[in-house]
């Protein structure tokens, strides 16, 4: 049976190469109590682009299984930000949580946790997947138009538009896709 519990959910108002450099720093002070321990890491696509995967593990000799004490996720909250990122550690055995423990501890002790916002200076159009006028619809709809307006725009209807604004705000937030436009 595989343990994996995640012990660190949090987010963080810096880019993924700032985390990273945390995460590196901590792994070299582990490195002195233990000597084999590496990270592994690899990039996965997810909704909000590419993830960063790191694997805190202690490569074996051959033949024998490695000892992976578990892994990083960093995963951007919003498409085309670099913050705020989710970061969620997950460990293998419970006789490592201290090392969990450790890197929560570092992270939250030399980066800036943030609530969730985008960016102020991004656009909220630009933190959607651009797929079927989502885009487009709420970058109008910002900008001031009306729902008839955007519906002649797009060919389309105004019950179009504010179904697509109703599941973009219902999956989004109202902070992203306002339920009143700009007059």
């Amino acid at each position: 049976m595989k343990f994996e519990l995640i012990t660190f959910d949090e987010l963080f108002d810096h880019p993924l190469e700032e985390i990273v450099e945390q995460i590196d720093n901590y792994l070299n002070g582990l490195i002195k109590i233990r000597p084999d321990a590496v990270l592994r890491v690899e990039t996965v696509e997810e909704s909000a682009g590419k993830a960063w995967k790191g694997y805190l593990e202690e490569p074996k000799e051959w033949g024998k299984d490695d000892v992976v004490y578990g892994h990083i996720e960093i995963i951007p909250l919003f498409i085309d930000c670099v913050s705020p990122m989710q970061v969620k550690l997950f460990c293998n055995d419970p006789k490592f949580l201290t090392y969990w423990a450790g890197l929560a501890n570092t992270l939250v002790k030399n980066l800036k946790l943030s609530d969730g916002s985008p960016p102020p200076t991004v656009e909220p159009w630009t933190l959607i997947p651009d797929k079927n006028n989502d885009r487009t619809i709420l970058k109008l709809w910002i900008e001031g138009w009306d729902a008839k307006k955007i519906g002649r725009e797009l060919d389309g209807s105004h019950r179009t538009v504010y179904d697509r604004l109703r599941l973009l705000r219902k999956e989004y937030g109202e902070d992203i896709v306002p339920k009143h436009r700009k007059p």
